[in-house]
């Protein structure tokens, strides 16, 4: 009896010990720990974490790559010792940064490690660099609170223009607009008068237009003229340029020197009125002999043909 009673205790507590064991290792596993292939050791340290917390994923380029193993206060240097365990597959290279996120849209805090490009590979043991993304209610306060002071100004500015248009619109202005819309209105009516007349008319307008049309063809035309003026008077003046003018003005001058010579043909025929008579009375009867032999040329020519 003793000895199956024994048997049983200790089939029992061996059965416990399994079950504390597997507990170990799924409690470890839901942490992100892997027992069977090790893990790294790294520290980063922040003077707020913002709500993370031990057991808080870790991950590298979104894939879980390991947890908070702990967070301690420093006393000392007032910020807090976050420690990272990491797997043993992820090696950090040298300027890796881990930065604290908000990991879903209720606030939940998680480590993401942005990879450096420095040469080089952190170890174990080593303090990576931090950094602190502002997470979606900060953003959003932030945005809300920059929108209320917009608003606040839109509102004074509203306030103001509605101060501008009560004094804008008073009684004696409202009468000052009823008069310009008034005239506006007028104005409108001589438009469209204006736009009637102009289509009753648009007959004349058009043989207006032609008329201007055959006034500019017929200016055309007497430009082309002109210019054939202007050629012949350039031709004109090309000959006056060529002519011998001195030649002629020297002719000239040798003729006035004839008349003024006292003893020249030209002077003595003028200053003897006898001589002049004479010459006079010779031209006037070969003028009517001519005249009598075109009258009756028989009487006075005999043509003889063999």
């Amino acid at each position: 009896m003793k000895a199956s009673k024994f048997s049983r205790e200790l089939k029992i507590g061996f059965f416990s010990l399994i079950v504390i064991v597997a507990l170990y290792f799924v409690i470890q596993f839901l942490k992100g720990n892997d027992l069977f292939r090790g893990t790294s050791t790294y520290y980063a340290i922040y003077p707020d974490v913002d709500g993370l917390a031990p057991t808080s994923p870790v991950s590298v380029l979104g894939l879980a790559a390991g947890t908070i193993d702990r967070i301690d206060f420093d006393q000392e240097q007032q910020h807090m010792v976050v420690t990272i365990r990491l797997k043993k597959d992820f090696r950090l290279p040298k300027g890796t940064v881990a930065q604290i996120y908000s990991a879903d849209i209720l606030g939940g805090k998680a480590v993401q490690l942005l990879l450096g490009d420095s040469p080089g590979w952190q170890k174990p043991g080593d303090t990576l660099g931090v950094s602190v993304e502002r997470d979606l209610i900060s953003m959003l306060t932030t945005e809300i609170v920059s929108l209320k002071d917009d608003i606040s100004l839109l509102t004074a500015n509203l306030n103001q223009t509605v101060l501008q248009l009560n004094d804008i619109l008073d009684s004696g202005n409202r009468d000052n607009i009823r008069q310009s819309l008034a005239r506006l209105n007028s104005s409108l009516g001589h438009i469209n008068t204006l736009a009637e007349t102009l289509v009753q008319n648009a007959a004349g307008i058009d043989r207006i237009f032609l008329g201007v049309d055959t006034l500019a063809t017929g200016l055309n035309r007497a430009m082309g003229d002109l210019g054939a003026t202007l050629d012949n008077f350039e031709g004109i003046s090309a000959g006056l340029k060529d002519a011998d003018l001195a030649g002629t003005v020297e002719g000239l001058r040798l003729l006035l020197d004839n008349l003024s010579d006292p003893e020249g043909t030209l002077s003595l025929l003028g200053s003897d009125p006898g001589l002049y008579n004479s010459v006079t009375e010779v031209i006037s009867r070969a003028d009517s002999l001519i005249r009598l032999i075109s009258e009756n040329p028989k009487k006075y020519l005999r043509i003889t043909v063999f």
